[in-house]
């Protein structure tokens, strides 16, 4: 099985269905098939081959399906990159993956233009606009000119399908390399495992460029009808009236949208009713938030967990795990969910061995579904890969009843005192103050500690709390050498990666530049 196999049955089985929409325009099953089948020859056409690396600089519009699809079907190896990606980015990516081509959407025209000249090497570069100029080739003169025919290549399913470039939380970005194999393993046990179904209206809202993107397949192999809007500009009213227009089921939602949606105070406006589904992940929500989404949208929610070296699969959280009796929250709803079916997950100590129930280690998984390695970095996959286990870098424990606890980033670890500290822990206790918006805690150096404690916070509209008052809240919530020597209220929000968790490492650099400039200590009077 690979993916090839699995879009050409789809485009098959529900030809006259309705597959996406963006605005006004829609595609069926069948047209979004011959034209990804002519757009995969016209890139052939140009002279991509298979195993070529194409990067996809496309938006939230309705040819991005075409393209990644076409790449699979020539047995291309798709990158993705985000749309705010700047022009030196975007250069180092195409010469680091050796890319053969780009295709681009409009939006991206100036940036691509300076990314592609700086470029130490010629490269084909596709444009999906109304008017190109210059050396790139127009979009649409490709699917109109390609042919109907199947390319005439041979794809395995251990051919390249993917090089994703992820910096996660911890710094440069690497390249995670994903064979069909291992994406049709995704596919499938998104289907075994998640409520799919093809009387769903999924609704796109966040990069299809990044993991989200993901979340297309099995809806797309189901028969599902997809709505795709532009994402970086979320706006909590169109949204829902999206949904009440759409009658959309389902979308995935990063904690911090939900929060927005939450925060906004617009709900009862709108008919929500066809929600069926919200799938959330990338970052664990407050439990406070779980408690009022449940509230004001019903029992809709399920939580997937996964690494961009192990996608999306490896724990699921279901809706009926999250509802519960009485005004206690139950302790699973801060668990990431039990194992699902058709992969391999347990928690290690350093060396190897698995944790006893209960005990904290590092999450690490085996399967079909996990990554075949990283770009040009045979000793990072040697670390990272072990004995046919992805090790994830995030730390975790399993309760008695199978419920997987992630605790923390392994990188992110704060020694203080000869303590270690989870950063998440931290922020839990700062989340639990209604006043509390965002907040980021991190290690900085400290003569005295080794590493001293600090949360970054931002506050509410409108919430007017001082660092003493915060200081107090959490020794009622903190063993003393877990309260933050340092607590920093923020003018602007916590910056978050493109799927909305918190960038500890970009907040603790601004921090630390912030104390350079006013000459601050970190021992509890910085604020």
């Amino acid at each position: 099985m690979h993916v090839t196999n699995m879009l050409e049955w789809a485009g098959r089985r529900h030809a006259d269905r309705v597959a996406f929409t963006f605005g006004s325009v829609e595609r069926t099953y069948a047209e979004l098939n011959e034209r990804a089948t002519r757009f995969a020859n016209g890139l052939i056409d140009l002279g991509v081959k298979k195993g070529d690396r194409v990067a996809i600089l496309v938006g939230n519009q309705i040819e991005y399906p075409e393209v990644e699809w076409a790449v699979a079907k020539l047995g291309g190896c798709r990158t993705p990159l985000l749309i705010t990606s700047s022009a030196e980015d975007i250069t180092e990516i195409l010469e680091f993956s050796d890319a053969t081509a780009i295709v681009a959407s409009a939006e991206c025209s100036e940036t691509l233009e300076t990314a592609v000249r700086n470029l130490p090497r010629s490269i084909h570069s596709v444009l999906i606009a109304d008017r190109v100029v210059g050396d790139h080739v127009a979009y649409e003169d490709l699917v109109t000119a390609g042919s109907t025919s199947p390319p005439a290549v041979d794809v395995t399913a251990d051919d390249l399908y993917a090089l994703r470039f992820t910096g996660g939380t911890t710094g440069k970005p690497k390249g995670v390399l994903m064979s069909h194999r291992t994406m049709s393993t995704v596919i499938s046990n998104m289907l075994l495992n998640w409520p799919v179904d093809g009387d769903d209206v999924l609704c796109h809202f966040h990069p299809l460029s990044h993991a989200a993107g993901m979340i297309m397949y099995p809806w797309h192999i189901r028969g599902a009808k997809q709505i795709i809007v532009p994402a970086f500009n979320f706006d909590p009213r169109s949204l829902l009236e999206m949904i009440q227009a759409e009658r959309a089921t389902t979308m995935f939602m990063v904690p911090t949208v939900l929060n927005i949606l939450l925060d906004a105070d617009i709900l009862d406006e709108y008919d929500t009713s066809s929600l069926r589904t919200i799938i959330y992940g990338a970052a664990p929500p407050p439990l406070e938030r779980i408690r009022q989404a449940l509230a004001a949208l019903g029992p809709v929610l399920i939580q997937l967990y996964g690494t961009s070296e192990a996608p999306n699969i490896l724990t699921t959280l279901l809706k009926e795990e999250h509802v519960y009796e009485g005004d206690e929250l139950p302790k699973r709803l801060r668990s990431a969910g039990r194992v699902g079916l058709g992969v391999e997950v347990k928690v290690v100590r350093d060396d190897g061995t698995e944790c006893d129930v209960g005990e904290a280690g590092e999450v690490v998984s085996r399967g079909d579904h996990t990554m075949i390695g990283y770009w040009k970095n045979e000793e990072l996959t040697n670390e990272r890969v072990k004995n046919g286990w992805v090790y994830t870098r995030d730390i975790g424990a399993f309760d008695e009843e199978g419920y997987l606890y992630i605790l923390d980033r392994k990188d992110d670890m704060i020694i203080s005192g000869g303590f270690n500290i989870w950063p998440a822990e931290v922020e839990d206790a700062v989340y639990s103050h209604s006043d509390v918006q965002e907040a980021a805690a991190f290690g900085v150096p400290d003569d005295k500690w080794g590493e001293a404690v600090v949360v970054a916070i931002y506050l509410r509209l409108g919430a007017d709390l001082s660092e003493e008052e915060v200081r107090q809240y959490l020794r009622g919530r903190l063993a003393p050498h877990k309260v933050p020597k340092a607590i920093w209220l923020c003018d602007e929000p916590i910056p978050k990666s493109p799927v909305g968790k918190p960038l500890r490492r970009k907040v603790r650099e601004q921090f630390e530049a912030l104390n350079r400039a006013t000459k601050r200590p970190t021992d509890g009077t910085t604020s």
